[in-house]
């Protein structure tokens, strides 16, 4: 949450949505510890904040770049540091490290499942199971976590996008799509 607040802060315009927050809110997240646990309605607060405060778009793209970013961060640079020296930039591999990136990142906020869409597809279906009701009914945070799974092609330095399936009101799961371009195999 500090690098969330943090980020805001040097983006331009990232003072509308800190403006929106209470100071309460903003003061629980300074006061913070870093290995402290805060509460998951902060985090859904200051992610309505965001795409209040900077509208649908600007919101997206800012989700994408500080998820980016937070990879050479002291929390995930090490996970992904590994991840690529085993398993170079494959948006498979990277997929596969979300549920334990997720432990390290989110206390009691469901639990996340991987597939494949098939031998050779350029596409995995992400499963975020045993959701809090607050996180899986809340207006944008589920928008916010696909397009923090977007960064993960970025990583791979591959294009695409990850997609929200279609799910039914008060399901407390949903599934992801991340699908990619795949890579032309070399000429001789």
């Amino acid at each position: 949450m500090k690098s969330l607040v943090a980020a805001l802060e040097a983006l331009d315009g990232g003072a509308r949505p800190l403006a929106l927050l209470p100071a309460e809110a903003l003061h629980g997240i300074a006061s913070a510890g870093g290995l402290d646990w805060l509460p998951m309605a902060l985090n859904l607060q200051v992610t309505q904040a965001i795409y209040d405060g900077l509208g649908g778009g600007e919101a997206d793209r800012f989700f994408r770049a500080h998820t980016l970013a937070s990879f050479d961060g002291p929390i995930l640079q090490t996970l992904v540091t590994t991840g690529v020296r085993m398993l170079g930039l494959d948006p498979v591999s990277f997929a596969r490290w979300v549920p334990r990136a997720w432990h390290m990142l989110f206390r009691g906020v469901g639990e996340w499942s991987v597939e494949p869409s098939g031998p050779g597809a350029s596409a995995v279906v992400l499963t975020l199971a045993r959701l809090p009701s607050d996180c899986a009914d809340h207006p944008v945070w589920l928008r916010s976590v696909a397009r923090s799974l977007d960064a993960l092609l970025d990583l791979a330095r591959t294009r695409g996008s990850a997609e929200l399936m279609p799910r039914a009101r008060g399901a407390r799961e949903a599934q992801l799509e991340l699908r990619w371009m795949a890579r032309s195999p070399p000429q001789p």
